[in-house]
């Protein structure tokens, strides 16, 4: 498995109270990254997509997984989760041919149960009867991606911090005060997010409710956020704890195990 330190992108917001918020962004440089569908030419896949990023188990949704093989081959396709473990296999050994093939997950383990609110990612594993074989698994490459924050905002009259995603993220936010003082409120606590606009609801207020952060005149607005793997997941909610034991897949296959959101940025090595 190669290591891949993912990059860390942190955005700094100041807000400043008058009336209307106004912004003062700190970006860091923008990167271009690979759409999910770029498969790299003289593979066995011609394209990979997911229909739609996020899914609601509860709400009946499932995640469909659309690929096409550029030849006639068999088909591996599993659902795992951020250690690297087996938790749903959607395809084994499967035939398929050279046109527009799907895979849908309803978003449970391989015992029925519902999974965990959280990240999940599927691994595609194409072969020939000829021997070739090809790993759709683009986690290494995109996991972790720096990107800029181009929309964000604090609404002192509705009470929300609005802000727009390039695409999908881990995302924290906390508030604090300037000039290195003390972070006070952690209105979002790594939450993975799709791309697009975001409404967050906040007090104005520091974790313990009793001291007013909105009109503070060095009130300070910090966005933590790193990309998700174009192969993720995103289920959302879900009381399930699902721990079937899954088998881990190889090393060439298993995700890098540095996750952001276990652990402070500042102390990321």
């Amino acid at each position: 498995m190669r290591d891949n330190k993912l990059f860390f992108t942190a955005i700094t917001v100041l807000l400043f109270y008058c009336g209307c918020a106004s912004v003062k962004l700190v970006p860091t440089p923008p990167v271009t990254t690979l759409p999910v569908t770029a498969i790299k030419s003289g593979t066995l896949l011609k394209s990979a997509y997911l229909v739609k990023k996020n899914i609601d188990p509860a709400a009946g949704e499932s995640a469909v997984i659309e690929f096409e093989p550029v030849v006639k081959c068999s088909a591996d396709i599993d659902i795992i989760d951020d250690f690297g473990r087996v938790v749903k296999t959607l395809k084994n050994n499967e035939t398929v041919s050279a046109s527009l093939q799907n895979a849908v997950w309803d978003g449970k383990d391989s015992t029925g149960q519902a999974v965990p609110g959280g990240v999940y990612f599927y691994i595609i594993r194409l072969r020939t009867s000829g021997g070739r074989i090809y790993t759709y698994n683009p986690y290494n490459e995109t996991q972790g991606l720096n990107f800029t924050l181009t929309t964000c905002w604090y609404d002192a009259e509705k009470q929300q911090i609005r802000y727009k995603l390039p695409r999908a993220a881990m995302v924290k936010i906390r508030v604090g005060l300037q000039d290195g003082g003390p972070l006070l409120s952690t209105p979002l606590d790594w939450i993975p997010q799709t791309s697009g606009e975001h409404i967050l609801k906040w007090d104005g207020k520091d974790s313990s409710g009793n001291i007013e952060l909105a009109g503070h005149p060095k009130r300070a607005l910090v966005l933590f956020a790193y990309a998700l793997a174009d192969n993720s997941i995103i289920v959302k909610g879900g009381d399930g704890s699902s721990d079937n034991g899954g088998k881990l897949l190889s090393a060439d296959l298993a995700l890098d195990r540095n996750i952001h959101s276990r652990h402070d940025p500042r102390f990321c090595q």
